[in-house]
């Protein structure tokens, strides 16, 4: 059953992702282009290489419950508290994609790079 004024369904390109970068920020040399989902610990984007001319989704570190991003769109701890915290998880996220990037398996995502900005990491995959 419909709620009144209430659309039928809802358009998941309009919905609002807490911390998210917008369309058209220019991370290293990939393009974002929208985000395709965020969970707990990051957000997906699918976003344009412009040095390899192809669509990648980028997975960014970001754990929303304990982070802030500032005006200059970089990751902060949202408390000193949090900081020890971050710090230990965004290692066991680079971690993870350098362990990833070893395997080549079609059950597996291919991990193309990893790296550092905004005080944060992204995983580049297929």
């Amino acid at each position: 059953m419909r709620i009144e004024n209430q659309p039928a369904y809802q358009d998941m390109s309009q919905q609002h992702y807490r911390h998210a970068l917008e369309p058209g920020y220019h991370l290293h040399w990939y393009t974002i282009d929208k985000v395709l989902g965020q969970g707990g610990f990051g957000i997906t984007y699918l976003a344009h290489d412009t040095n390899l001319d192809q669509k990648v989704a980028i997975k960014e570190f970001l754990p929303a419950a304990l982070v802030i991003r500032d005006e200059n769109n970089a990751i902060q701890p949202s408390t000193e508290e949090h900081v020890p915290q971050y710090q230990w998880a965004l290692d066991r996220f680079i971690t993870e994609a350098r362990t990833l990037a070893k395997f080549d398996h079609n059950n597996i995502v291919r991990v193309l790079a990893v790296f550092e900005a905004n005080n944060a990491a992204y995983i580049v995959m297929r």
